[in-house]
């Protein structure tokens, strides 16, 4: 694992594996969200898969060295690659999201945002960012930021929910600022200095229900407000069969992202890109 002062300018161990740039910006994020996830990561469909999924795609395109977790909530995904063998550091500017982390087993945690924390040039080998983009207002500010922190061919792992016309009152609640297509995202990411190594949707089976379940009654006027009791529920799948068809899905996904074949639709995506070159 890293040394921070060393790679840091702002973080200091206010105890043991626990950093802190000592005050942190205000992010987009629902003040329940973070307690509403550890309540249900464990249980849920959806938070496994994309797991399971993430996982498949980090052994295909390794990064060399440790993984910054950026955005990490309560460290599920973080604790997903380091039982996986990764070095793995889960930085969370959320407080219940690092109790959570803590009482999970996880440290290294940081507490801070990636530009409070102060990070030198050319300091971090790869960044994850799992559903943490749809977030940020500036993206293309933002990923600039992450592309001069990361070290020549750095690895940038993402995940994001697919297709604005799927917008419905969860996007409101999560507090997006927007979704995305592979080819929007390519671009995005092309535009701030980064080349796709791979790219597909996930969660094959989701647009349709998704869209006739939110978006049509979101668009209609009739959808009413979202709350994370609503969350709670849509993650936890009850029956046998659906989860007996789920786990066939699934499973047929994972052996498409092992190939490196490309799921061609989907309800979130996954990206996996490097920094260009001499590209500043």
């Amino acid at each position: 694992m890293p040394d921070f002062y060393e790679i840091a300018d702002n973080l200091s161990e206010v105890e043991p594996g626990i950093w802190s740039s000592g005050s942190t910006a205000a992010c987009s994020y629902p003040e329940d969200g973070q307690q509403v996830c550890f309540g249900l990561e464990d249980n849920s469909f959806w938070f496994r898969h994309r797991n399971n999924a993430v996982i498949t795609a980090v052994k295909k395109f390794p990064p060399e060295g440790f993984i910054l977790d950026v955005g990490g909530s309560n460290g599920y995904v973080t604790l997903g690659l380091k039982k996986s063998g990764f070095d793995v550091v889960l930085l969370e500017p959320g407080i219940e999201g690092l109790q959570n982390a803590k009482v999970g087993g996880l440290e290294p945690i940081i507490c801070s945002t990636v530009a409070d924390a102060g990070f030198k040039d050319h300091s971090i080998p790869a960044i994850g960012l799992f559903d943490v983009l749809e977030h940020i207002k500036d993206e293309t500010r933002f990923l600039k930021g992450l592309k001069r922190i990361l070290v020549p061919n750095g690895r940038l792992y993402l995940t994001v929910p697919a297709y604005n016309a799927l917008w419905s009152m969860e996007d409101e609640y999560a507090e997006h600022f927007r979704r995305y297509t592979l080819s929007r995202i390519r671009k995005t990411l092309q535009i701030c200095g980064y080349t796709t190594d791979y790219a597909t949707c996930l969660f094959s089976y989701l647009p349709i229900p998704v869209f006739f379940a939110r978006t049509l009654p979101f668009k209609l006027g009739l959808a009413k407000l979202y709350s994370g009791e609503d969350h709670r529920r849509q993650h936890a799948v009850k029956s046998r069969l659906i989860n007996s068809i789920l786990s066939v899905l699934h499973k047929m996904e994972l052996a498409m992202i092992e190939k490196e074949m490309r799921i061609p639709l989907g309800g979130s995506l996954l990206i996996i890109a490097h920094t260009e070159k001499g590209y500043e």
